[in-house]
């Protein structure tokens, strides 16, 4: 996909007054209009050098492999976005105020079942992270380890209105946790007498096995944490977002769809500079 890098508009009518705006983007594609009147519009699109171009595609390409390894590895569950309309500062004092349970609050009583507890996070961007934990059953006084991170980032949408992506991960921690058994169960059947493709057929089932039991651990703890986001995020007054008309042929969602039509619109103006 061609992105445009610095898109400068000049408008000079009479002699007397020029404004130049900068926009940038993620390539060093450049596209410059210059307006030198309000009835004339010359475009020139500027094709960068050979190694950009290059190293721009090789991106690219490690993002469309890695995304979908991230999405399914890395990731647990489909990001979640809520419209709020209270600003940043109410929405972290209002979450931090719920993670700790209250007679106060008994509507909010099943987020704590079995013990489950929340920790909020301030950020230093801004933003916030949750992680939960539960009781152990069979050991008084002591808690699991967090198996999900949810992230939290807040950005501004309109008069008063918050918007609030929440993205969850798995730990890093909590699959380190895991591998030890599958070591260690590897290393005895290392040496039996066995045929080297078992062996390591084996050895890949355990530490399969042992990954997907912990995300999917992971993923329940995750949905419990958005859970809680939305729900104590319900006592504000929601926010009321226009929604798009009867006619949004020309509305793109994909990232896929959105490459295609800007390439159509590059290739268009390739051809009109020809």
């Amino acid at each position: 996909m061609a992105h445009c890098d610095e898109i400068i508009l000049s408008y000079v009518k009479l002699g007397v007054c020029k404004r130049t705006l900068h926009t940038s983007y993620e390539t060093d594609l450049r596209l410059r209009l210059l307006m030198t009147d309000a009835s004339t519009v010359r475009t020139r699109i500027h094709r960068p050098a050979r190694g950009s171009l290059l190293l721009g595609r090789l991106m690219r390409l490690l993002r469309r492999i890695l995304h979908p390894i991230l999405r399914r590895v890395w990731y647990l569950n489909a990001p979640v976005v809520l419209m709020i309309h209270a600003t940043p500062s109410i929405c972290l004092h209002t979450l931090a105020t719920a993670a700790k349970p209250s007679t106060q609050r008994l509507h909010h009583r099943n987020l704590f079942a079995q013990g489950r507890r929340y920790f909020v996070q301030l950020r230093r961007n801004g933003n916030f992270r949750v992680t939960t934990t539960s009781r152990v059953i069979w050991r008084y006084r002591q808690r699991t380890n967090s198996s999900a991170i949810l992230t939290g980032t807040f950005s501004p949408f309109g008069d008063d209105i918050t918007r609030i992506h929440l993205q969850s991960r798995i730990s890093a921690a909590y699959i380190l946790m895991g591998m030890p058994i599958p070591i260690f169960i590897t290393s005895i059947i290392f040496y039996a007498p066995w045929n080297p493709a078992v062996i390591v057929w084996a050895g890949a089932a355990l530490f399969t096995l042992s990954f997907l039991g912990r995300r999917y651990n992971a993923a329940l703890e995750a949905n419990e944490m958005v859970w809680f986001v939305q729900k104590v995020l319900d006592d504000l007054v929601p926010a009321e977002v226009m929604t798009l008309g009867a006619d949004t042929s020309n509305t793109i969602y994909d990232n896929r769809d959105f490459e295609e039509a800007w390439r159509k619109f590059y290739d268009e103006k390739v051809r009109d500079e020809r």
